[in-house]
This record gives C-alpha cells, structure tokens and sequence, in this order.
C-alpha cells in the first residue's frame, strides 16, 4: 500500500514492464522504480521514441531509440565508433557525452551530468544527445 514511498526493483517480461513502467509515469514516481529487462528488446515495446544524437566533431548524427544500445544504432546508421567486447567491460566505446541524458543498461541509472564519458555499449539515449565525437 506505501509503493510510491518506497524504491521498486523489477525484472519483467516486455508488457508487463511497460505496463508497470506507465503506471509509476502516471503516478509521478517514475524515479522511485528501478526495472532490468532481459532477452531481445523490441522497439516500441517500451514506448519508445526516436531522440536526435549529434556528433560535434564530425558533425554526423543519427536518431536513436530509447531503450536501444547507442553503439548498436550509431553503426545502423553508417558510422564507426570504438568498440571491443559490446559489453561494458573493456571500456573501449567511451565517449564524452557533453549534454542530454542517458541511461546504463546494466543498472538502469540515469545520468544528465553533462561532458560525462559514457559507453556506448551499455547506454541508451533518454532525451536528445551531444556527443564529443564518434
């Protein structure tokens, strides 16, 4: 009966999450709910949206899905960043994220700090990006 005073930790299959998800948005907690999925994510099954990540180096960009890996979706559209394991381990995808927020797979927390590095590996774009280069 205290859910929305208290930290929630889930691991659900893809409706029931986003399901779980929309309710804590709708209550204004969103905050308090900590959520890991496993297995293929499939766009749009989180509600997700196209958000604009910009290069400023190079000037090149692309649009990624919230939820999605932004190592995986830079190459889907053309470009080439480091990588090595798509893991999180050996740190070769870091980048300086310098404004917008971001999320780490792995534990489900949500940075807005900005010239941040980030991997692109285990992040995924919240909110529209600036990235040092890629």
């Amino acid at each position: 009966p205290d859910f929305a005073q208290r930290m929630s930790l889930v691991c659900a299959p893809d409706a029931l999450l986003a399901a779980l998800r929309a309710f804590w948005q709708q209550q204004g907690i969103a905050d308090r709910l900590r959520w890991e999925h496993y297995g293929r994510f499939v766009p749009g099954s989180l509600g997700a949206s196209e958000l604009a990540v910009r290069c400023l180096g190079s000037g090149q960009g692309f649009q990624a899905v919230a939820g999605l890996p932004l190592l995986q979706q830079a190459e889907e559209a053309g470009l080439a960043p480091r990588y090595g394991c798509r893991s999180g381990i050996c740190h070769s995808c870091r980048y300086r994220k310098r404004s917008g927020v971001t999320r780490n797979l792995l534990t489900g927390a949500e940075s807005a700090e900005p010239d941040e590095l980030i991997q692109l590996c285990i992040s995924s774009a919240c909110s529209e990006l600036e990235i040092s280069d890629l």
